[in-house]
């Protein structure tokens, strides 16, 4: 066989190689609702790299799975299904104090327990953390790394996020 053509094939199986890694390591993801806004808006996309549940910190914004069985009960959220992800920003890791707004769906717990964290939405008429508590750390899919016009810093706190971006309407 001719050299050059061992070559293409090659660079082609390689290509494939590597757009498939890609693939499994980011997703793109589009947003729905306006729990986020105003940072995010419904229709914007974003970029999603999985794995990552070892460099979280408050103030990222990630990317979990819906916790259905409470949504689902809300008429808040009428037909949720299964499967579906939802796009929030963290407010507390493991062995994090309690957001103060958050304290009344954490119980008597004043610190995030292991293997959980809670979630903040940016419009503060979204569900988050006060309304479903403490969600698994292994709901996360990843952490948003970049969307067309993005830009967010993280906050210190769901306070300040709430200060940051007001009251929103949803």
């Amino acid at each position: 066989m001719n050299i050059w053509f061992l070559s293409i094939v090659g660079v082609a199986c390689l290509l494939v190689l590597g757009l498939g890694l890609l693939r499994w390591r980011y997703i793109l993801i589009h947003v729905r609702g306006t729990s986020m806004l105003p940072t995010f808006k419904p229709g914007d996309r974003v970029l999603v790299r999985s794995g990552i549940h070892g460099r979280l910190h408050v103030g990222t914004i990630v990317v979990i799975r819906s916790p259905v069985d409470i949504l689902t009960a809300d008429p808040f959220w009428p037909g949720v299904a299964s499967g579906l992800w939802i796009i929030k920003r963290i407010a507390a890791l493991p062995g994090d104090p309690v957001p103060a707004d958050m304290r009344a769906a954490a119980g008597e717990t004043n610190m995030v327990p292991p293997g959980m964290f809670m979630i903040s939405a940016d419009n503060s008429s979204g569900v988050d953390s006060r309304n479903l508590g403490f969600l698994p750390i292994s709901d996360i899919l990843g952490a948003v790394v970049s969307s067309p016009g993005m830009r967010y810093r993280p906050a210190r706190s769901s306070e300040e996020l709430r200060a940051r971006h007001g009251a929103g309407t949803d």
